[in-house]
C-alpha cells in the first residue's frame, strides 16, 4: 500500500502539471505541506484520547533552535510590509512563508519524537521510491522523450540535461538523499537495494545544477569515510553499484552523441561538463544577491523584512549589471544562499536562531556520524551525512521545498537517536477530551481540504483565463475566469495581474465608451488592491502605467501619459532591471512628444542587453515612426535572429513588405 501511495502523490503533478509553474510542485505542496500537517492532527488525536497524556521531555539545543527560528519567523511575518505574503508564501500556498517553516517544523518534532520505528523505516523506503521515480524522469528528460508538457513549455529546454525544471527539486530527491541510497547498497539485498542508488548517481553528472551536484557527492564521500569499515567489509556490493552506475552514464553519454538533444542547438552548455561563462556569470550573479541581502539587512536589522518577501525587496538593490551578467538564466526570488537569505528575511533575530539551529545540527551531526546501520529504523549516519550535504548546498543554492523538507527530517532522526531513554512522565486526560480532539481534527481536515481545493480550482481558472487572452475577443472570457481565481485564492498576486490584463483588453475592445470606462475604472482598482497587499509588486505598477497609457490614447488626457510615467518609473525603482517596464517608459515619453528621450533610452537598453528581444523590438517600431527604416528593419532582424520565428517581427516584416513603407 505504501508503493501505492507513494507513486499516486508523484504521477498527481502530472495531471495537473499544465497549472503548475514548475515540475512536481505538487508534491511538495502534498507531502511537505499537507501532509506535515495531517500528520501533526492524526498524531494530536491520538495524544489527547489516551487515558493519560504523556508529557514532552525537556527540549535539546536543536530543537530550541527550532522553535526559536519558527516563532522569530512568524513575529516576522506579521510585522513585514507584506504580511499576507510572509505568512502564506510569495504564490500563496505554493511558496516558503511562515506556513511551510511551521510545516517544516512539524515533521521535525513528529521525526524527532514520535514516529514509530516502523514509520522511520517506511520513510527511508519512500526516499527510495521517489527517487527512482524521479531519476527515470530525468533520464528520459536527457533522453529527449519528456512527454509532459508544463506550464513554461518543456523544462528540458529551458534548463538542459535533467534538472527537472528546476534544480532544487533534483537536489531535493536525488542529490541529497545520496548516503541514505547508498546505505541501501551495503545493508541490503534485492532490487530496491541498489537501483535507487545506481539511477540517481547516473543522473546527476548530467545536470547543469552545479550546486546539488556538488552537495551530493560531498555528502556521498563524507559518509563513505564516515562508514569506511562497513564499506571495506561490503566492497564487493559497493563496485558492483558504482560500475553499474558508470556503465549508465556512458550508454547515456553515447545515445546523446548519436542523437543530439533538442535544446542543445539554442544551449551550447548542454553538456555533461559546464562551461566556464555559464559557471562564471552564475557565480557573479550569486555574489551580486549576496550583497543585496545585506543590503536589505541593513534596511531591516532586527525582524527582517518578513519570510519569503527576498523577491519583493532585492531587485531594488539589484544593478542593471545583475540582467547584464546572468540574463534570464538566474531568479532573484531567493539569495541562494540560506544565511543571507535568513539576514535579508529575518533580521537579527533570524539569524541567531538560525546560527543556534545551524550549530546545534551540524554538532550532532558530527557526533552521530559513526552510528552504523539502522538501529531506530533509519540510518542515522547516512542522515547526518545528508544533512552536511544539504547545508553545503543551502549556502550555493535554492534552499527551499522538498530539500528544506528532507533536511527537516534528517534532523529529526539525529535527535531521536541522541534523546535519553527511560519511561516518559505522564498525567491524568480531562473527560471529553478525546471527542473535542477528533472534532478538531476533523475540522482541520475539512479546512486544508477546503484551502487545497480552492487554490487547485483557482490555479484552473487562471489557465483558462491565459488561454483565453490568446484568442481574438476572448478578454471577457478571460475577465470572467481570472475573477473567479482572484476571489478563489485572493492572495496570490499573479492573478490579479492576470485579470488586470484582461480589464485592459476591455478598455480597448469595449462596444460602448461607458463600457471602456468603466473597464478602465475596474482594472485600477485591480492594480491598485494589489499594491495595498504588495506596494513593491512590479508588475501590478507596470500594469497600472498600461492602463493609463489606455486611457489617455482612448480619451486624448494627456494627464494620463504622466501618471503613467510616473508608475514605470517607480516599478523601475522597485526593479531597475524590469525590461517590459524599462520599454513602457520609452514608448511613453515617445507618446508625450519627448521623442530625443524615448530614442536614446531604447539605446541604452539595447546596449546594456542586446539579447532582449522586446527592447529591439519596440525600438525597431519606433524608428520606422520615425520614417528611419533601415534601422528599424535591423532592429527587427535581430529579433529573428535571437527568437526565431517570432510572430511580432513576421508581422512587422509583411506589413512593410506590402506597402507600408512610405
Amino acid at each position: 500500500m505504501g508503493r501505492v501511495w507513494l507513486a499516486l502523490v508523484f504521477i498527481l503533478p502530472l495531471a495537473f502539471g499544465p497549472f503548475l509553474n514548475d515540475t512536481f510542485a505538487l508534491p511538495k505542496v502534498m507531502v511537505l505541506r499537507w501532509g506535515a500537517l495531517c500528520l501533526a492532527a492524526l498524531w494530536l488525536q491520538d495524544w489527547l484520547s489516551r487515558p493519560r497524556l504523556e508529557l514532552p521531555a525537556r527540549p535539546s539545543a536543536v530543537e530550541w533552535g527550532a522553535l526559536s527560528l519558527l516563532a522569530v519567523s512568524g513575529i516576522s511575518a506579521l510585522d513585514s510590509d507584506f504580511r499576507a505574503v510572509s505568512v502564506l508564501g510569495m504564490s500563496g500556498f505554493y511558496a516558503e512563508g511562515w506556513t511551510s517553516l511551521l510545516c517544516y517544523g512539524l515533521l521535525f518534532l513528529l521525526a524527532a519524537r514520535r514516529l514509530s520505528d516502523e514509520t522511520l523505516q517506511a520513510t527511508d523506503n519512500a526516499m527510495a521510491y521517489g527517487a527512482v521515480f524521479v531519476a527515470v524522469y530525468a533520464l528520459a528528460q536527457a533522453s529527449g522523450f519528456d512527454i509532459f508538457v508544463w506550464k513554461h513549455g518543456q523544462a528540458i529546454w529551458e534548463r538542459p540535461w535533467s534538472t527537472l525544471g528546476n534544480p532544487n527539486y533534483l537536489g531535493a530527491f536525488l542529490a541529497m538523499i545520496l548516503p541514505v541510497l547508498w546505505h541501501r547498497v551495503l545493508t541490503r539485498s534485492g532490487l530496491w537495494s541498489w537501483l535507487p542508488a545506481v539511477l540517481s548517481v547516473s543522473v546527476l553528472p548530467w545536470t547543469r545544477s552545479e550546486a546539488a551536484m556538488a552537495a551530493g557527492f560531498f555528502g556521498l564521500v563524507l559518509w563513505l569515510w564516515w562508514e569506511r569499515d562497513l564499506a571495506r567489509r561490503r566492497w564487493r556490493r559497493l563496485a558492483g553499484a558504482a560500475g553499474a552506475a558508470l556503465i549508465l552514464i556512458f550508454c547515456l553519454w553515447a545515445w546523446r552523441a548519436r542523437h543530439p538533444h533538442p535544446g542543445a542547438a539554442a544551449d551550447a552548455s548542454a553538456a555533461p561538463v559546464l562551461t566556464a561563462p555559464a559557471v562564471r556569470s552564475s557565480w557573479q550573479g550569486r555574489v551580486m544577491m549576496w550583497r543585496a541581502a545585506w543590503r536589505i539587512f541593513r534596511r531591516y536589522p532586527v525582524m527582517g523584512a518578513g519570510p519569503d518577501t527576498f523577491a519583493y525587496h532585492c531587485p531594488r538593490w539589484l544593478s542593471a549589471e545583475f540582467g547584464r551578467t546572468v540574463g534570464e538564466g538566474m531568479s532573484a526570488a531567493y539569495a541562494h544562499n540560506a544565511v543571507c537569505n535568513t539576514a535579508a528575511t529575518m533580521g537579527g533575530l533570524g539569524l541567531a536562531a538560525y546560527a543556534l539551529l545551524a550549530g546545534a545540527g551540524l554538532a550532532l551531526a558530527w557526533r552521530r556520524r559513526a552510528r552504523v546501520g539502522s538501529p531506530q529504523g533509519f540510518p542515522v549516519g547516512a542522515a547526518a551525512a545528508g544533512l552536511a550535504a544539504v547545508w553545503l548546498n543551502n549556502e550555493l543554492s535554492f534552499h527551499t521545498v522538498a530539500t528544506a523538507g528532507y533536511a527537516w527530517i534528517f534532523l529529526g532522526v539525529l535527535c531521536r537517536d541522541a534523546a535519553p531513554g527511560g519511561p516518559a512522565r505522564t498525567v491524568g486526560a480531562p473527560p471529553g477530551l478525546a471527542r473535542a480532539a477528533r472534532w478538531a481534527v476533523f475540522l482541520t481536515v475539512i479546512l486544508l481540504a477546503g484551502a487545497a481545493g480552492a487554490g487547485l480550482a483557482a490555479s484552473r481558472y487562471d489557465r483558462v483565463a491565459e488561454d483565453a487572452m490568446a484568442v481574438p475577443n476572448g478578454w471577457r472570457r478571460a475577465v470572467r475566469c481570472a475573477g473567479i481565481a482572484v476571489r478563489l485564492d485572493p492572495w496570490h498576486p499573479g492573478y490579479r495581474v492576470r485579470l488586470g490584463r484582461a480589464l485592459q483588453e476591455g478598455i480597448l475592445g469595449g462596444v460602448s465608451d461607458e463600457e471602456r470606462r468603466f473597464y478602465f475604472e475596474r482594472s485600477i482598482g485591480v492594480y491598485g488592491e494589489q499594491l495595498s497587499r504588495t506596494p513593491t509588486e512590479t508588475l501590478a505598477r507596470n500594469g497600472l502605467g498600461v492602463s493609463f497609457i489606455q486611457a489617455a490614447l482612448s480619451w486624448g488626457q494627456p494627464e494620463y501619459f504622466r501618471k503613467a510615467e510616473a508608475a514605470f518609473r517607480q516599478a523601475l525603482d522597485f526593479n531597475p532591471n524590469f525590461d517590459e517596464a524599462y520599454s513602457n517608459l520609452a514608448g511613453c515619453l515617445y507618446l508625450q512628444g519627448r521623442k530625443d528621450e524615448s530614442i536614446r533610452l531604447y539605446r541604452e537598453a539595447v546596449a546594456n542587453k542586446p539579447g532582449t528581444a522586446l527592447f529591439r523590438l519596440n525600438f525597431g517600431d519606433v524608428l520606422a515612426q520615425e520614417g528611419r527604416w533601415p534601422e528599424a528593419v535591423r532592429q527587427w532582424q535581430a529579433v529573428l535572429n535571437i527568437e526565431p520565428g517570432n510572430p511580432d517581427a513576421l508581422e512587422r516584416f509583411r506589413r512593410t513588405e506590402n506597402g507600408a513603407q512610405p
